[in-house]
């Protein structure tokens, strides 16, 4: 991850908006409240001569913004590889919004963030608790 500050403002967005994403019921909900709330494009595919295209839930000038709803930790990597390696976009960041996170769920999503260098979020939708991990600052 290369831009510090542009992560910061993100954690910050997502953290004053955790009580209106508690409330969503889709992934797509989420996605539209964030990209209001950082002025930024949702749903965009880029497109490469040589890679097939793929699609950026939420998109900034120099981030990109994965969603996930009530889904397993793992789901997602996929998505940040291909920006990471393939698109070369270089502050990934996963969010995962659940009804239920436990320490193992926490765990494996910490490693693999840690691993692969992306931020990762963690909200846990029913104790409405916020988690970033692998974030130094």
């Amino acid at each position: 991850m290369e831009n510090p500050e542009i992560l910061k403002k993100i954690i910050g967005i997502i953290n004053s908006s955790l009580n209106l994403l508690c409330e969503c019921q889709r992934e797509r909900d989420i996605q539209n409240i964030l990209g209001s709330q950082l002025n930024c494009k949702v749903r965009q595919t880029l497109s490469s001569n040589i890679y097939p295209n793929v699609e950026i839930d939420v998109l900034g000038r120099d981030f990109a913004l994965e969603v996930k709803f009530n889904e397993r930790y793992y789901s997602g990597i996929g998505q940040i590889i291909i920006q990471k390696f393939l698109y070369e976009i270089k502050n990934n960041i996963l969010l995962h919004v659940n009804r239920y996170i436990d320490d193992k769920f926490i765990k494996g999503f910490t490693d693999l963030a840690t691993n692969l260098d992306f931020l990762g979020i963690l909200i846990d939708n029913k104790e409405r608790i916020m988690r970033v991990v692998n974030h130094n600052e």
